[in-house]
């Protein structure tokens, strides 16, 4: 408690999509790249984890392709130079405690992408687990049309000194069509798998590596 931990956040998204008229495909992929530099500082440990001070310092965002994956000025106000207090929970996840007024979507989309991951028990090299999230959506803050991503877990490796565990995943998203309004005459349906992997310094108890396709 008290240390300051000096952070730096590298993120590439990669979104592909394809559309059918007239019976021809057409795609198109927009590449989004962003880097947030930040300090954590450790506050005290709870009965659900650990809460932390997080204070962003600055924020880049590039996009190749199109427009960005991300509302750059949406998550520059807020997180550039305020500070959130955040709970972070032993298998991963993170939860916004004492949520300022001006949290907007943006920041709540990006805090979301980072769901529980680690198992809730021991594991050795070999075994499984799941986890289940809702993914947001755009617009939606009263999460009726959010979907489900369910992950597999395997941790694959743990070399002999044990510093770092590397952990593989598999999962699959679904969505309720339902609970979204649209167009007389219009349907769409939804699907996708996820794979990707994770690596874990267990010294620190930090994710320091998670990379995926979905």
């Amino acid at each position: 408690p008290g240390d300051t931990i000096r952070t730096r956040l590298d993120q590439m998204v990669e979104m592909t999509g394809t559309m059918l008229r007239g019976g021809e495909e057409s795609s198109k992929s927009v590449v989004t790249t962003m880097v947030v530099f930040g300090r954590i500082v450790p506050e005290k440990r709870e009965g659900k984890g650990t809460r932390i001070l997080a204070l962003t310092d600055s924020l880049e965002v590039s996009s190749v392709g199109g427009r960005a994956a991300v509302d750059e000025e949406a998550l520059r106000r807020a997180l550039v130079g305020r500070h959130l207090h955040l709970l972070l929970a032993p298998d991963g996840s993170t939860q916004i405690l004492e949520e300022p007024l001006e949290t907007s979507a943006a920041l709540r989309a990006l805090v979301a992408q980072m769901p529980a991951t680690l198992p809730n028990h021991v594991v050795k090299v070999g075994d499984r687990w799941q986890q289940v999230m809702a993914i947001p959506v755009a617009g939606d803050p009263t999460g009726t049309q959010a979907g489900e991503l369910t992950t597999d877990f395997r941790l694959d490796a743990l070399p002999r000194d044990g510093h770092v565990a590397f952990i593989s995943l598999r999962g699959a998203i679904t969505r309720d069509s339902s609970a979204t309004p649209l167009p007389p005459g219009a349907t769409y349906s939804m699907t996708g798998e996820v794979v990707g992997h994770v690596q874990v310094d267990r010294g620190r108890g930090w994710i320091t590596e998670s990379r995926a396709t979905v």
